[in-house]
């Protein structure tokens, strides 16, 4: 049986006005879909207007939906007032296994839900919504179906449009946050703003509906119902808002009259799925499934404390073959985790997947500051142990230009920043770049991790293990290094948050030493210094064509001169 949910941003429903007059009726397609989903021409309708907190505002809100859906649409129409659910909830609960169309109007979320949950009518709208009855309203009446949401009960309630808006939780049929009337923001109320705010910290991701708006859901699959929004100033939208590696993204949401995948919006059914089709890795039992990180490359997913699902981005589908290949390369590594499954069919959800096994631990930025000087020397050696494995792929120098590829990749990067620095910066850049030819002239080439930080190395009681392989790649082997140099100046800028005002320059003054000490493949490459200094050029570049900042520019020409001055 199909699960089916409209839920309507808001718009007017033509109700009769104090003064005698009319309001608009905005939300007419909503109610067409709403009918035509239930598969019959006369569907039953239920009313249960129970954010009004007035007993005459229920009767109200009930004569103009038998207005719309009665005198219009020819459906019988029922209601249960709150009153009913306290005072005759067996009768309730009749009517609701009656109705194909239950409507919840607008008003208090905050009190509606806590009546359900008191009387238990919440678990009579789970059986009515997994029996396939249409579940649908507008404003309070869409937020009660999702996880939680923005709601003005505080406003409603103190008679005070001055007061916060506020999170509620709510029934969670959908995954999600969801804001109604996002259009609308006042002196004290944006509730865009609110969602943001909400949101930080979190993986829970918001679905932001306009005015003459609505999300039609159904199973697993979803699109948008609009309608004349003139009356608002706008045309109505629909806002996928969620936090990503630090920054807060806001997407419109497809307006097509498709259907799409749900999962699109909500990351986590695609894990769901995964865990599902895979019962011989994950077992047949009920698990724990948890989002742990919304990376800019995939979305990562706890699975039982034991599983780790990675699902690719669109984008970086080809950073997935290569980490499947690394993990094949290195399977019998100790140290690196063991991927269980890697999935590019699409066949079960419309993305790449990898099903890994979940190494306990922090990662090494925890340990690193509070360690003694022979300590990290120890960590160090650990760490190119584990290395010397990784590159034992080798790959022949004639088949792949180093040199080159790293030339031209500075020289595009600088191009296309070179408004930002001064002539006299231009000339000393542009004279740095006449050395790359005899540093970079002969490399040891690899198959390598690429991006070792310690954040990508975790710790437990068992050693050091190495995660996130989706930018291994074919390199010269003195590349891998790079980051573990730069940290002897910047060692903050790879370390999550909690970390980061902990790393300093100090604690890594000696990390190149230990490194030549302890990998002599690594130390006999020529001009190991000065490939270094190429690489960190090569990064800055790489953050300026990001961010326009003024210690990069000062960063990049710094390191120019010291290529330059090296070869007097």
């Amino acid at each position: 049986m199909s699960r089916k949910i409209v839920a309507i941003g808001g718009g007017s429903n033509g109700r009769l006005r104090e003064d005698g007059t009319r309001a608009p009726y905005e939300t007419g397609p909503m109610d067409e879909e709403i009918i035509r989903l239930t598969g019959k021409d006369r569907p039953n309708f239920l009313l249960i207007a129970h954010s009004q907190l007035n007993p005459d505002n229920e009767i109200g809100y009930f004569n103009t939906m038998k207005d719309i859906y009665g005198d219009k649409f020819g459906c019988e129409c029922k209601n249960i007032t709150r009153a009913d659910l306290i005072n005759n909830f067996e009768e309730a609960v009749s009517v609701v296994d009656w109705a194909d169309i239950i409507y919840e109007g607008g008003g208090d979320t905050m009190s509606m839900i806590k009546l359900w949950k008191e009387t238990g009518f919440d678990e009579v709208l789970k059986s009515a919504y997994e029996s396939g009855k249409v579940m649908c309203g507008v404003s309070a009446g869409a937020n009660c179906w999702f996880e939680s949401c923005s709601s003005d009960s505080l406003q409603i309630q103190r008679q005070d449009e001055t007061a916060p808006l506020i999170e509620v939780d709510c029934l969670g049929f959908l995954e999600g946050f969801f804001t109604p009337h996002s259009d609308v923001a006042t002196e004290h109320t944006n509730r865009l703003q609110h969602m943001k705010d909400t949101l930080e910290g979190r993986t829970r991701r918001g679905i932001a509906l306009s005015n003459c708006c609505a999300m039609e859901i159904v199973d697993d699959k979803y699109r948008l119902i609009r309608s004349d929004a003139s009356n608002y100033g706008i045309e109505s939208y629909g806002i996928l808002g969620y936090w990503k590696s630090g920054d807060y993204i806001e997407e419109k949401i497809d307006t097509s009259d498709e259907f799409k995948e749900l999962s699109d919006l909500f990351p986590t059914l695609k894990a769901k799925k995964v865990v599902q089709a895979n019962k011989d890795i994950f077992g047949d039992d009920r698990h724990n499934i948890t989002m742990i990180n919304a990376g800019f490359l995939n979305n990562v997913f706890d699975v039982d404390d034991k599983f780790i699902i990675k699902i690719c981005d669109k984008v970086a589908e080809s950073g997935f073959d290569t980490e499947a290949e690394f993990y094949e390369k290195n399977k019998e590594n100790s140290h690196i985790p063991k991927l269980y499954k890697y999935d590019n069919s699409k066949t079960i959800i419309n993305s790449v997947y990898e099903i890994i096994e979940k190494i306990e631990g922090k990662s090494l930025y925890y340990y690193w500051y509070k360690m003694t000087e022979s300590e990290r020397e120890e960590t160090i050696k650990e760490i190119i142990d584990i290395l010397k494995d990784v590159h034992m792929h080798t790959i022949e120098e004639s088949e792949f230009d180093w040199g080159s590829t790293i030339k031209k990749k500075n020289i595009k990067l600088y191009e296309a920043n070179k408004n930002k620095f001064s002539d006299e910066q231009k000339a000393i850049i542009e004279e740095s770049f006449s050395k790359y030819d005899k540093y970079l002239e002969h490399s040891e080439l690899a198959f390598i991790h690429n991006d070792i930080h310690f954040d990508n190395i975790l710790k437990n009681d068992r050693g050091l293990f190495l995660i996130d392989f989706n930018e291994a790649r074919v390199a010269a082997i003195d590349f891998e290094f790079r980051i573990l140099y730069m940290c002897k100046d910047v060692p903050w800028k790879w370390a999550n948050l909690e970390m980061d005002p902990y790393q300093k320059p100090e604690d890594y003054k000696y990390i190149d030493m230990y490194i030549k000490k302890y990998y002599p493949r690594f130390a006999k490459t020529e001009h190991i210094d000065e490939r270094m200094i190429i690489y960190r050029i090569l990064n800055d570049l790489y953050l300026l064509d990001k961010y326009d900042n003024k210690e990069l520019i000062e960063s990049i020409v710094e390191h120019s001169k010291k290529l330059i001055d090296t070869d007097k």
